[in-house]
């Protein structure tokens, strides 16, 4: 759990050992009993063809689950880095100056002779400008080469879509649905959980869920935390949890 995290912070260019280190350990958490819920022993592996490991397909919610935080609730899908926020404003600077010299809006192949840029580095300039709408074939590169249609999940894929075309039994959740409320959880954080973890099918933030209830992202965090200890306690949950011992 907490290497997937600190992962996923490197390849966005957040520092792995900072403050976001606990949120996104927490969003794992939350990727995982969504993984957990989601999981069918009769799932084939696409590449391999042989049945997923609830870890192997845990921790791909794991990872998505965390990306999706990433993007939704800490601004810029990438941090820019430094050498690269100097040539946008190089390139800034340079359209303001050719614009001040002309009726027309200076081009992509102006701004790169004004520069002595590649057109390329000018239209990488320009894209990383609007790092929130970047194509989804745009990448990040880097030795893992990360696009950003692999950061942001296709909000119409579907767990079935995903592996093979396989149904996805319910019968876990179920199991773990009826595991939650069989604890000593107060109704209201049993109610904040579903939210939380989607049981209904709907995806919500942890801001979404703060703002259903009242109560701040800090305290959501704080509750499930409790919650998420008080359900290991489960025999059946703690056996799948038992892969995770830095959980």
């Amino acid at each position: 759990m907490i290497g997937i995290a600190k992962s996923e912070l490197r390849k966005r260019g957040y520092n792995p050992e900072g403050d976001l280190l606990e949120d996104m350990i927490h969003e794992g958490q939350v990727g995982l009993l969504k993984g957990i819920e989601k999981y069918d022993t009769g799932m084939i592996n696409p590449r391999t063809g042989e049945p997923f490991a609830v870890t192997t397909y845990s921790n791909w919610w794991i990872r998505q689950q965390i990306r999706r935080t990433l993007s939704n609730e800490y601004g810029r899908i990438v941090r820019i880095p430094v050498h690269e926020n100097e040539k946008i404003q190089r390139v800034k600077k340079a359209e303001a100056r050719l614009s001040a010299f002309s009726d027309r809006t200076p081009t992509i192949s102006d701004i790169a002779a004004e520069l002595g840029f590649s057109e390329e580095g000018v239209k990488r300039a320009y894209s990383l400008m609007n790092a929130d709408v970047l194509s989804l074939d745009y990448s990040f590169g880097g030795g893992e080469n990360t696009k950003l249609g692999e950061i942001i999940p296709d909000e119409k894929s579907s767990t079935e879509t995903i592996y093979g075309g396989r149904e996805v039994s319910d019968a876990l959740q179920r199991a773990l649905e009826k595991a939650v409320e069989s604890t000593t959880i107060k109704p209201g954080d049993v109610e904040l959980l579903k939210q939380h973890f989607g049981f209904d099918g709907s995806e919500r933030t942890r801001e979404d869920v703060a703002n259903s209830f009242g109560i701040s992202k800090e305290m959501v965090r704080q509750k499930v935390d409790s919650s998420l200890r008080k359900l290991s306690h489960n025999p059946k949950v703690r056996a799948i949890l038992k892969g995770y011992a830095q959980y």
